[in-house]
């Protein structure tokens, strides 16, 4: 069932051997991106009908979502940059061309799961640190996880009986109210199994020595700052794909078209670039679950464009409020803006989901854990069983 996550795996290694090979020549560089497009091109496809297609369908969607961000994290680090020049690990002892050949493939390793830069030349801002002692940090991660898993085996309950996270119902055959409520679930489902997979990872490194509190900064911004859309996705969402959409996006206005690096008509272009892209990698993710609903595909760019030109009118108001002398409103209408625009947009990207296949169930969670668990060889497979 799980049959994709051994390619998901030997294409994790494929990047990590790229950068710590570090090929200086264009058109090797081009070869490499061109290897694994192909690879996620021809992603073998989940079976619907069948009594695992919702895990198998959801595994899918997450995997191939992640092939592509790794995508656009390798175009980053191998073809905009040469991460063996761009980049430094702080406290970095040696130069990368002084290496061994194991200290590349580690550093390499650490670059790319280091997603957000921490500990990196290019750490990106906004992140809150912990200088706690391991045992308090241990102590506050192992209650957060006991806190996602009571909260997500709650919302269960509610996902299990929704016609619409069932995928019988559309999300725009129900009224505004209760859509802006499964939308609300959503977005807590996705923030929940990332926050689960990021604690329980934290645990474990931390306990073993791996790492310090230090270095494993909370993964969501604070959620008092989402004051405005452009707060929302700037500073409280994870930002784990922020150094890769900037670099990209500066591609057109800074590289192509020249312009100052500092003016406001470039921030605008790779405003509109970043969610553009953002959009593409979440549309591939849809088109290997779905390959036969452009729509879906065109819904889920259309939202993530919605934000680059909502965050564009918010800019514009602020603007035009601080000329006249307007004073800011309270906090409280501030989120209930953000919240009525997130539970109003979300739906434009979530409903292709959720009529493709896509389940939020944690249950469906566990299992897919458990199936790869037994894959590995973690947990032995039941007698009578074997492997799909």
């Amino acid at each position: 069932m799980l049959s994709i996550l051994p390619i998901a795996a030997a294409y994790f290694l494929f990047v990590i051997i790229t950068i710590s090979i570090s090929p200086s020549l264009l058109g090797v560089r081009f070869a490499c991106l061109s290897v694994l497009s192909l690879v996620i091109d021809n992603i073998p496809r989940p079976v619907q009908g069948t009594p695992t297609s919702s895990i198998e369908i959801s595994v899918t969607y997450q995997t191939v979502l992640y092939m592509a961000i790794m995508l656009l994290v390798t175009s980053d680090h191998v073809l905009l940059h040469r991460a063996s020049h761009a980049h430094t690990r702080i406290k970095q002892h040696l130069p990368f061309t002084h290496m061994s050949i194991l200290s590349r493939f580690i550093w390499a390793t650490d670059l790319v799961l280091s997603q957000r830069g921490v500990n990196w030349s290019w750490q990106i801002p906004y992140l809150r640190r912990s200088s706690i002692s391991r045992g308090t940090f241990l102590i506050k991660k192992l209650s957060l996880l006991m806190a996602i898993i009571v909260l997500t085996q709650t919302s269960d309950r509610f996902i299990k009986e929704n016609k619409v996270f069932q995928g019988k119902v559309s999300m725009y055959d129900i009224g505004f109210k209760q859509r802006v409520i499964c939308a609300g679930f959503v977005w807590w489902t996705i923030a929940s199994s990332q926050l689960f997979n990021y604690t329980l990872s934290a645990i474990l490194l931390v306990s073993l020595g791996v790492y310090e509190p230090y270095d494993w900064p909370s993964l969501y911004g604070r959620w008092g700052n989402a004051k405005s859309v452009r707060k929302f996705w700037g500073q409280t969402w994870h930002q784990l794909l922020r150094r890769p959409l900037q670099e990209h996006g500066k591609l057109i206005p800074e590289r192509i078209l020249r312009l100052p690096s500092n003016s406001r008509i470039t921030s605008y272009v790779q405003l509109y670039m970043a969610f553009f892209l953002s959009g593409l990698c979440h549309a591939v993710a849809d088109w290997a679950v779905a390959p036969r609903q452009l729509e879906t595909r065109t819904h889920t760019v259309a939202f993530f464009l919605l934000q680059a030109v909502v965050i564009t009118c918010e800019d514009a108001v602020i603007s035009v409020g601080r000329k006249l002398g307007l004073s800011k409103p309270p906090p409280v209408l501030c989120y209930f803006w953000v919240t009525i625009w997130m539970g109003w947009s979300g739906p434009l990207w979530m409903d292709g989901m959720l009529q493709a296949g896509v389940r939020f169930r944690y249950d469906d969670f566990l299992k897919a854990v458990l199936d790869l668990a037994m894959a590995v060889g973690v947990i032995p497979q039941p007698a009578g069983t074997s492997a799909n």
